[in-house]
């Protein structure tokens, strides 16, 4: 052996003798320490449910009388969402949605004063920001998110579409081009939009603020650069304002950029009420006649109770359990069993005042029948014994683990904490809301099933080729009234004849 080779050879005889010497050091412990009880592994250990861990208030910060900043500390991550809410919206400004309205709220993010429209999607795209704006029945706001460390230069493109943007006419004709395209051309043809224009608008008439956002293209091109200035200077003006802050800050060294963000902006004054109670038309049969397609859309709609209501909790495990998951009954019953769809899903839209159920999905045209008679079935189901134990455990297990992951991200944090500032509501009342939900009975599931699947108004839109579907839907469903793709995006159901 070379003489090189000897301390390589030394270290690993020694290695080898401490490894012994460790092992025989280990047998004897073991032998002396007393016998651990036997561990039963015939079956899995208990699943042990997850406690709902403890979410910080919105820290509010009043600037002035009308004007305040909510901080919400989520440490650790990446990006800062900023949005300015302003406490009123199409409401306030013409009664309810107008062409105006819609398309100020388009508008409003496309160019200011600092950046004309192509300049300021790049400075978005070098800051690897999002910047936008909207605006509602009750609400209008502009929302920002950006990295952490650009929140410098994010603000204050932020700043220039809050404040000044410029609404150019070259962007405006386009948008009304566009919409018109839209509306006349593209949307006529697509069966899942028109069955969305039809659940709406067979939904809500034409006199309910959420029904005003029917459409009139000669409205829309009537519009000017001047409608869209001055609403968004009334706007600004005239309402509330709250700054909402999502992320890893030094609140400290933020706040003086903020206030003077808003400095001279907003008014002492109420937020926007809540919009009136949808009131009830009873039942409602609408076909859309639309020949050429291999699938048909299904739509059931029913009235739901408000977010803030005494069943709201035992409706969300109503909705859980029956479209809710991908393991819903009835996707469960239409994807697994019956093989009639890809998938189908329900959603549940409380607002203020009301709220709708509805489910959606889509199936072949030969089947269109039997896919409603088994929707009808899972609701009757659903309404003779409420959920299940497993269903019951299962949401419970679910609502958890959503409010755990409220802070996982910054646009976790910002969605939660949004709906709490849109409904001027607070992460106290949320906590209680879990709390609710996780006391749910059976009992009181069955009574929410009752009341909201079993209520007096029902929606159902189907969207296909009528001398296809018609004839499967005798004895499925009463009195079907049948209108074209046209009438439907454009919210002609009522009170215009239906097609003959």
């Amino acid at each position: 052996m070379s003489p090189r080779a000897w301390p390589l050879h030394l270290a690993l005889a020694a290695s080898l003798v401490a490894s012994t010497a460790r092992a025989a050091d280990v047998a004897a412990a073991a032998a002396a320490a007393p016998a651990l009880p036997a561990v039963d592994r015939s079956a899995p250990p208990p699943v042990t449910p997850a406690s709902p861990m403890d979410v910080p208030a919105l820290d509010v910060d009043p600037v002035r009388p009308g004007v305040r900043i909510l901080w919400v500390p989520v440490p650790g991550v990446r990006r800062v969402a900023v949005t300015a809410y302003l406490g009123s919206g199409q409401l306030a400004l013409d009664g309810g949605s107008t062409a105006a309205n819609e398309l100020l709220g388009d508008q409003w993010s496309v160019a200011t004063r600092g950046h004309a429209a192509d300049a300021l999607e790049q400075a978005e795209t070098d800051l690897d920001a999002s910047l936008w704006a909207g605006l509602d029945l009750r609400h209008a706001w502009v929302a920002l998110s950006v990295p952490r460390d650009d929140l410098g230069a994010g603000l204050d493109l932020f700043e220039e579409v809050l404040r000044e943007p410029t609404f150019p006419g070259r962007e405006l004709k386009r948008s009304k081009t566009d919409l018109t395209m839209w509306l006349g051309s593209a949307a006529p043809h697509s069966p899942s939009t028109v069955a969305a224009y039809a659940e709406r608008y067979g939904w809500y008439a034409p006199d309910e603020p959420r029904g005003t956002d029917r459409v009139d293209l000669g409205k829309v091109a009537s519009v000017k650069r001047a409608d869209l200035v001055r609403r968004h200077a009334t706007l600004l003006a005239t309402s509330p304002i709250d700054l909402l802050v999502v992320g890893d800050v030094d609140r400290a060294a933020l706040r003086p950029r903020l206030v003077a963000l808003v400095d001279g902006l907003g008014a002492d004054a109420a937020w926007a009420p809540a919009v009136p109670a949808h009131p009830a038309r009873g039942e409602r049969y609408i076909g859309i006649d639309l020949p050429g397609i291999d699938q048909a859309n299904l739509v059931v709609r029913c009235a739901a109770p408000p977010w803030n209501a005494p069943d709201a909790a035992a409706f969300r495990a109503v909705q859980y359990a029956i479209g809710g998951t991908f393991l819903s009954r009835l996707n469960a019953n239409l994807r697994e069993d019956k093989g009639y769809t890809y998938g189908g899903y329900s959603r549940w839209y409380p607002n203020d005042t009301d709220g709708v159920w509805s489910f959606r999905v889509q199936v072949d045209q030969a089947v269109v029948g039997d896919a409603l008679r088994e929707v009808f079935t899972e609701m009757d189901a659903m309404m003779a014994t409420g959920l299940r134990d497993d269903e019951l455990a299962a949401f419970r297990v679910s609502e958890v683990t959503d409010w755990n992951l409220l802070l996982g991200t910054t646009d976790d944090a910002d969605s939660a904490y949004s709906t709490l500032v849109e409904r001027r509501s607070s992460v106290a009342a949320a906590r209680a809301d879990l709390a609710a939900g996780q006391a749910v009975t059976i009992a009181d599931t069955l009574d929410a099933a009752r009341t909201w699947l079993g209520g007096p108004e029902r929606l159902v839109v189907v969207v296909g080729d009528r001398s296809v579907i018609a004839p499967q839907l005798d004895g499925v469903v009463p009195d079907v009234t049948w209108y074209t793709p046209e009438q439907a995006v454009f919210g002609r159901l009522d009170p215009v004849e239906p097609t003959p």
